[in-house]
């Protein structure tokens, strides 16, 4: 017999017993809930990373040798991405954002990557510039040039934020919506690691 005509499960949270028999209230609530706390824990993850890298550039600039090779290659990476991203930083008063990991601005931490406001682009392309960009590298209309370029920023500007909002994301996971929505235990479990 199907799941769905039984009733809600005993596995069931709180909040998804409530919402049984209204679908599109359950999937409203349970995205609602899981895109707030995520966003409050992604902020809370981003912080503490500029913390730790005051501390990582504190232990650099003492002389550590691990640290400021590690110092050094976060910032080379930081520069390439810049470069493949077309972001330019800036930092009141520092004549190179890049000598540094995290500069102090007042009473916060700062990268001088101040991110980019929801950006919404529309792209529609002719016929003629599909065919032209259809022949080849060489033959693609500046139009499509700029569109891959736009795929490539919007790739770099979300990889960039990985670090910081895929933990934030399996905590919202685990401590807020499996409690409240509740879990499937019956689905596979995945090992993420070789043994």
């Amino acid at each position: 017999m199907n799941g769905e005509t039984q009733g809600p499960s005993p596995d069931s949270g709180t909040v998804s017993r409530a919402l049984d028999n209204h679908p599109i209230a359950r999937f409203i609530t349970h995205t609602g809930a899981s895109l707030l706390v995520a966003g409050i824990l992604s902020t809370m993850t981003k912080k503490g990373g500029l913390k730790l890298a005051q501390k990582l550039q504190s232990s650099a600039d003492g002389g550590s040798k691990f640290s400021t090779t590690l110092v050094n290659s976060i910032i080379d990476i930081r520069k390439h991405l810049d470069e493949l991203q077309g972001v330019k930083r800036y930092i009141e008063g520092v004549n190179d954002p890049y000598e540094r990991l995290v500069y102090e601005a007042g009473d916060d931490l700062t990268t001088g990557y101040s991110g980019v406001n929801s950006e919404m682009h529309r792209y529609s392309f002719t016929k003629r510039e599909l065919d032209q960009a259809g022949r080849g590298i060489g033959a693609e209309p500046a139009s499509v040039y700029t569109w891959k370029d736009d795929v490539q920023k919007r790739l770099i500007r979300a990889g960039r934020r990985l670090p910081f909002e895929l933990p934030a994301l399996y905590a919202t996971q685990r401590g807020l919506t499996d409690p409240l929505f509740g879990q499937n235990e019956d689905r596979k479990k995945v090992k993420w690691y070789i043994s």
